[in-house]
Parts: structure tokens; C-alpha cells; sequence
């Protein structure tokens, strides 16, 4: 009987043990359905949007690039001899205009050779005439038969060698006026001194270097920029044509933030700068300064050279041409610098694949990439103007969420 009753109380407490769990597993199905019902009530977040503002292909880009001249002499003597005189603007920043004196050598015994080249010269002549005059001579009593043909022929013989000798002379005389003009060295150009090695009563050998100078009306500006901003520069070139007017569309040059000059690509460097990685332009520049009319008057070399140096960076501006149409928006939009998110007719976000032009003011240029992209399920959709744009910054966003768009207040 006790072992009944013992058995009885054991079933009881199974019993009461299985009644419990079941009543945990009916309330944590009443809570994940309680979950599901609230998930399903919440809302899609509230975004702003926008538009993007069409810009068209035409835009500039602007750079930096370091002053460079295109003809850098070196000046040397032509003749051996000591320094008499030189330019008071001899001095590194020294400023010689074309056809000055730069140095000049001691001209005694060049003007010497000079003289004694000229006096050999007249004897040469003189004896060139007696020449002739005895040969006509000899013809003229040859005719009468006074005379051999072999007096004629020495005579012709004396002659051509008197013409020999005159133009040797005057040769002689050539050479001796150059070398004598070769002691005076004067400025092939406007030019400014980087630097100079001679002192007065100083000797000067023959291709010795005295000097270094540039020219100032041939300057220049090496210009490095990115690959794909180059490539829209380049396009930009490739579209000029005869058609096109001169200058219409020129690349500016800002000196210092106030002298503004143009100026045109020379050339571009056929190779990625191996440190930078960028795209290199040799930029001529023009020696115009553009005046707030409309006019422009030519930079007076000693303002120019006396405002900026070179190797010194200045500001460039290049006419650009994007083969794909361009758009501004606001930064808030770009995520990730590689895309925005377009709001498509189900209020569905969608990756729109971008590249980046420029910055300015709060506004970014770009145009639409069509790489595809794995990430990128929509970029199918045509991008226009009217695409409505995802302004407001999401905790999570993805492509596909569905988003409530926040009317606009009156």
C-alpha cells in the first residue's frame, strides 16, 4: 500500500512537470508572435530627396603646376682673353634686354688681327688689279704679234693666282671680324640671370661658362593631374578643330592670385610621373595679362620676373570636355565617394555607380559610370535630372529598402 501511494506522487510530479512546459512553450510562441505583429507595424524611415542640376559636358578643372622656362642659356666666350667689361645687370635677378652688352672681352689684339687682316686684304687686291692689267697688256700686243702665247699664259696664271690670294684675304678678313665681334657677348632675348661666375680683369677661356640665363618671353608651366581628370582635358583638346575660334576657349594662369595670363598646351608627357602618378601638361604660356575690360597688354618683363620664380607654383585652369553629361548635387548625397542612392517609383533604394569630377562650394560635378557592378542591381534605370535622389543619411542603407519620402513644407 505505502509503495502505491509513493508511485502516485511520483506520477503527479511528471505530470506537473510536462504541464509547465507547456505553458513556457505556448508563452514564447505568444511573444514571437507579439514580435512579428510589432515588426509589422514599423514604419519605412522618412528620407529627404533631390534632384540633381543638369551642367552639360563643358566644365573647367583647375591645378597647380611649377613655373619652368623654356630656353635656359648658358653663355660662354667665344675667344680667349680677359674680362674689360661687363653689364651692371650681371647679377643673379639681373634683368638684360636683347642685344645688350653682357661681357666683353679685351679687344687689343683681336682689333690688331682685325687691322692686319684688313691691310692684307687691300694688297690682295692691289696685286689682283696689276694682275689683270698686265694680262689685258700681253693680249694687247699678242694681237699686234708683238708678243708670245706663252707671255699671255704666264700672265693668265699670275692672274688666277692674285684671285686666289685676294679671296683668301678676304676670308682671312671674315674670320677676324667675327672673332673680333665675338668679344662683345650681347643677349640673344629679354632675359633674366640665374647666375654668373666672371669678375672684371678676369680670364676667360674659350666655351667657358660665365652666365646662366632664361628667357623671359618663353615661359612656361608643368602641370600634373590625375588620370581621369586628364583624360576629360585631353577629350577637351581632341574636339578643337579650325572651325574653333582662336583663344575662344583658353587655359588660365593665375600668377600670385592676381596677374592673370593665357596660355595653350605645348605638350603632354607621353608617361605617368612614376612618384605622383599623374598625368603631365606643358603648358606655353602667352606674356598676356588679361584686364578686367576685356583687353589685355603684355607683361612688362622686370614686373613679370620681379613678381614670381621659377620652379615657384602657380594657379591653371584647363578647359575640360566630359563624353558623358554632367550634374551638380549637393555633398550629402555622394556615399563612399563611388555612388549615390536613387528613390525609384516603389520608394525603393537604388546604387547609382558615379564618378567625381570637382568640389566646389558645397556642390559636387559628376557624371553617371555605367561599369556594371555587382553591387549595383539598378543602374539600368536612366539617370536624368528628374531622378529623385536619397538626401537624408540612414543608419542602414541598402539597395532595396523601402523609404517614406518627407513632403515638402509650404
Amino acid at each position: 500500500m505505502r509503495v502505491l501511494t509513493q508511485l502516485l506522487q511520483y506520477s503527479l510530479i511528471v505530470l506537473a512537470a510536462f504541464i509547465l512546459v507547456g505553458c513556457d512553450k505556448q508563452a514564447s510562441s505568444s511573444a514571437e508572435s507579439a514580435k512579428k505583429t510589432d515588426a509589422s507595424k514599423v514604419e519605412s524611415p522618412l528620407v529627404k530627396q533631390l534632384t540633381a542640376q543638369k551642367h552639360g559636358q563643358n566644365y573647367r578643372i583647375n591645378g597647380q603646376g611649377f613655373l619652368a622656362a623654356r630656353d635656359i642659356v648658358e653663355v660662354v666666350s667665344e675667344v680667349p682673353g680677359i674680362i674689360a667689361r661687363k653689364s651692371e645687370q650681371l647679377y643673379p635677378g639681373g634683368r638684360i634686354n636683347k642685344n645688350d652688352i653682357i661681357f666683353e672681352i679685351q679687344q687689343n689684339t683681336f682689333k690688331a688681327e682685325k687691322d692686319q687682316a684688313t691691310a692684307a686684304l687691300k694688297s690682295a687686291k692691289t696685286s689682283r688689279q696689276k694682275a689683270q692689267l698686265d694680262l689685258n697688256r700681253q693680249k694687247s700686243l699678242k694681237r699686234k704679234n708683238l708678243v708670245s702665247q706663252e707671255l699671255i699664259d704666264q700672265a693668265a696664271v699670275a692672274l688666277a693666282s692674285a684671285q686666289a690670294q685676294e679671296e683668301q684675304a678676304a676670308a682671312s678678313l671674315t674670320l677676324a671680324e667675327e672673332r673680333f665681334e665675338d668679344t662683345l657677348v650681347r643677349a640673344p632675348f629679354d632675359a633674366v640671370v640665374l647666375e654668373e661666375s666672371i669678375s672684371l680683369g678676369s680670364y676667360a677661356a674659350p666655351g667657358q661658362k660665365v652666365a646662366t640665363i632664361y628667357n623671359l618671353d618663353q615661359l612656361e608651366v608643368n602641370v600634373g593631374l590625375e588620370r581621369l581628370v586628364a583624360q576629360d582635358i585631353i577629350h577637351a583638346l581632341n574636339q578643337e578643330s579650325e572651325s574653333t575660334p582662336k583663344n575662344a576657349n583658353p587655359i588660365s594662369i593665375q600668377v600670385n592670385g592676381q596677374t592673370k595670363l593665357r596660355g595653350r598646351v605645348k605638350s603632354l608627357v607621353p608617361a605617368i610621373e612614376a612618384k605622383a602618378r599623374t598625368v603631365n601638361f606643358i603648358v606655353s604660356i602667352d606674356m598676356q595679362a588679361s584686364k578686367g575690360s576685356g583687353t589685355s597688354e603684355r607683361i612688362k618683363p622686370p614686373k613679370f620676373a620681379s613678381q614670381q620664380m621659377l620652379g615657384e607654383y602657380v594657379d591653371v585652369s584647363f578647359p575640360a570636355t566630359s563624353p558623358k553629361p554632367l550634374y551638380f548635387a549637393p555633398e550629402e548625397v555622394i556615399r563612399k565617394e563611388q555612388y549615390i542612392f536613387g528613390i525609384s517609383k516603389q520608394s525603393k533604394l537604388y546604387k547609382i555607380p558615379i564618378e567625381i569630377k570637382q568640389r566646389k562650394k558645397g556642390q559636387v560635378l559628376f557624371s553617371v559610370s555605367k561599369t556594371n557592378n555587382d553591387n549595383t542591381r539598378n543602374n539600368s534605370i536612366p539617370f536624368s535630372n528628374t531622378t529623385a535622389l536619397l538626401a537624408t543619411r540612414l543608419a542602414e542603407e541598402a539597395e532595396g529598402l523601402k523609404v517614406a519620402i518627407q513632403q515638402a513644407t509650404k
